[in-house]
């Protein structure tokens, strides 16, 4: 699939395996183990874009995927509190003494990356500028509308470097419209699926 990307030392993903039980979020083990390693290959000079953090599960996996490769920054973009069509689904998860932001960071320092994750507040449209360097490895997991996923590929592609691999989560998931983004731009990319997710790389 993608050269180098399932090679990968046991131990340390499996730390972070363990660590991201604990923390809610939907992720298939496929899933994990590409976040994992796709993370690792992200050279120093590119960094890791995540849309949608959530409470930090994807992010502690490439936390710890980076820091077993070249240590390249991780960017997480997310409102950081609970909104939109589902909230009720969402607010459910949230302790009435506990901030979302501060969940996420709290997962963040368990997992040793304070130094290279930095959460990013606000829509990828509306803060892309804060994206410092060309993106090696993307994972969108936002808003799952159209206008959400497609404003998110928008926003953060035009800093994708040139071998980047992007991810689409839940593209398998009829209920969203992600597949119908992704089925529209994945035109001149390789193509494949790990657990419910779309992969896209060059």
């Amino acid at each position: 699939m993608i050269e180098g990307i399932l090679e990968f030392p046991i131990v340390p993903y499996y730390r972070a395996v363990r660590l991201s039980r604990k923390i809610d979020g939907w992720l298939t083990n496929g899933e994990a183990r590409f976040l994992f390693a796709a993370a690792r290959l992200v050279t120093p000079q590119n960094i890791i874009v995540e849309v949608g953090a959530w409470f930090g599960k994807s992010t502690v996996l490439l936390i710890r995927g980076s820091q077993s490769g070249h240590h390249a920054a991780v960017y997480s973009f997310d409102l950081f509190q609970v909104g939109g069509n589902d909230a009720e689904v969402y607010a459910e998860h949230v302790k009435d003494d506990e901030t979302y932001l501060a969940v996420w960071q709290k997962n963040v320092r368990r997992a040793g990356g304070t130094k290279l994750a930095h959460p990013v507040v606000g829509c990828s449209w509306e803060e892309a500028d804060r994206i410092s360097a060309p993106v090696g490895f993307l994972f969108v997991d936002g808003d799952h509308s159209e206008d959400g996923v497609r404003n998110d590929w928008n926003a953060v592609s035009p800093h994708l470097a040139d071998k980047a691999v992007v991810m689409f989560h839940d593209y398998l998931n009829e209920s969203t419209s992600v597949r119908k983004v992704v089925e529209e731009i994945r035109h001149g990319w390789n193509f494949g699926v790990v657990g419910a997710s779309a992969v896209l790389w060059r």
